[in-house]
């Protein structure tokens, strides 16, 4: 997702977060790929309807400008991995007693 220099978005972060913690998987550290996060775990917190529109990239453009990043089809997936991951890193720290997601939970955290 290419974003103007200077954006409030820096994609670039989770690419230098999964090298530098890469490095400790010798240590015993697993590293797994999010998840997408069920439509059905999506409308616990949201309306069917605005998970509708930001699938089909038809959200308000109030909503979307919130966003503050522009709407794709990667934007989608990439949020429900995110969404994912943090669900995913929920349940391995209760079951682990430690669990993190690179991708951090946005608002959501």
């Amino acid at each position: 997702m290419a974003l103007p220099a200077g954006h409030r978005f820096p994609v670039e972060k989770y690419e230098l977060l999964y090298e530098a913690v890469r490095k400790h998987t010798a240590s015993g550290l697993r590293l797994r790929e999010a998840p997408e996060v069920s439509i059905d775990a999506l409308a616990r917190a949201h309306s069917n309807a605005y998970v509708e529109q930001m699938k089909t990239g038809s959200l308000p453009a109030h909503a979307q400008k919130a966003l503050g990043l522009p709407w794709s089809k990667a934007l989608y997936v990439r949020s429900l991995r995110s969404v994912g991951a943090t669900l995913s890193a929920s349940q391995a720290a209760l079951k682990d007693g430690i669990a993190a997601s690179l991708a951090g939970g946005t608002h959501h955290a």
